[in-house]
């Protein structure tokens, strides 16, 4: 449920004072997690982003996560930078019986907020107790003054920002910059820099590593993929759990991928999120080795639904690819297809599934089709 003060929401022609109520409410020990809205709308002043950063300081004795979320709109969220009223915090017009005393901020989760917001959080102090930091679309702003921020205590980093060089150099030097981290997650792949800072800085101590891409850049080749999954197993020697997105690839090249796979040696838990299009012939591929069973010029997309991209046949022929001689316990494939098969001329087929393999015992495996994503749905 969003969390918003209405009294923080208001036009020059309302005070600037919290409602009592709604102050009880958001300094209540009983909060312990907020997820707040923000939009630039040139008619409304809203200070509930403002009002976040000194609950998570203290006036909300248990919150512990805090998410920025901005709503649908073309401006980048700064509460800083717009002409706004300056907002002096809680009850400017009369004293404040809170006092505030350093929060348990545990996780931070900021989207598309701009580089004098972010500064705020980091004036206030509040990165000292961090353990989970989520920066969602961030700016090269952002990653710059990042950098030089004191975060002790983390352990889980999440990145999104485009694949722009400056961005990718940006954020390496953040990435370096801090202790070893539990889990990194990156989306895309084009940031090498950022990857290899990653596992040269955290590589020891990483037990989760995810490489998925935002939606946007979802048909982004990644390059050297290979050579990629080569260095996770020599270097991040306690991986646990990883999430990757590749392409199609030949038939060769698949199976030398999935094999180079199951060579890391403690990985448990694989999701991975196959991308499949026509850059190469499809009796090449893994997926089209058992898809397409008839040769009918009539096949419809319903009975493409019953080919092998939606039985459990590739699911199972990648789990026991990768899982050879490994200690992979499950696998979690997210299959996302558009192709114009060659024996159904001119039809274009866009689908996608998703599946879970869970090992049973060493040679039996149960698999389930899973719901599909929003992305997913017809």
């Amino acid at each position: 449920m969003a969390f918003k003060l209405l009294s923080l929401c208001y036009d020059d022609n309302r005070p600037i004072d919290i409602d009592q109520y709604e102050y009880q409410l958001a300094t209540s020990p009983s909060l312990s997690s907020i997820l707040v809205p923000v939009s630039q709308i040139d008619y409304v002043t809203n200070f509930n982003a403002k009002a976040a950063i000194q609950l998570a300081n203290g006036l909300a004795p248990n919150l512990s996560r805090v998410h920025i979320v901005e709503e649908s709109t073309s401006a980048r969220f700064d509460p800083s930078e717009a002409e706004d009223p300056e907002w002096r915090g809680f009850f400017q017009n009369r004293k404040d019986g809170h006092r505030l005393h350093g929060g348990n901020l545990q996780s931070l989760s900021l989207s598309s907020v701009g580089v004098e917001y972010f500064k705020a959080w980091q004036e206030q102090n509040a990165f000292s107790t961090l353990r989970v930091l989520q920066l969602w679309d961030v700016s090269e702003s952002v990653l710059i003054a990042a950098a030089s921020c004191h975060i002790p205590l983390l352990k889980s980093l999440t990145l999104s920002f485009p694949g722009w060089d400056a961005y990718d150099e940006a954020a390496s030097a953040f990435v370096s910059s801090l202790r070893p981290l539990e889990a990194i997650r990156l989306s895309s792949g084009r940031k090498e820099r950022t990857f290899q800072a990653a596992i040269k800085h955290h590589g020891k101590s990483l037990t989760m590593l995810s490489l998925l891409p935002r939606e946007s850049d979802l048909y982004e080749v990644i390059p050297s993929f290979t050579n990629w999954i080569t260095q996770i197993r020599l270097k991040c020697t306690n991986i646990r759990s990883l999430q990757l997105s590749v392409h199609r690839r030949t038939l060769k090249q698949e199976v030398s991928l999935f094999r180079t796979i199951g060579e890391i040696s403690h990985l448990t838990n694989l999701s991975l999120r196959l991308i499949c299009d026509n850059d190469i012939e499809e009796q090449e591929s893994l997926l089209n080795a058992l898809d397409y069973p008839t040769s009918s010029p009539e096949l419809s997309r319903t009975m493409l639904q019953l080919s092998a991209l939606h039985s459990s046949l590739l699911a199972q022929a990648i789990f026991f690819t990768i899982a050879q001689e490994s200690l992979l316990q499950r696998l979690t494939l997210d299959i996302r297809c558009t192709l114009y098969p060659k024996r159904v001329a001119g039809f274009l087929n866009w689908s996608c599934c998703r599946w879970r393999c869970l090992r049973a015992s060493e040679n039996r495996i149960i698999v389930r089709e899973l719901d599909k994503d929003e992305e997913c749905k017809d």
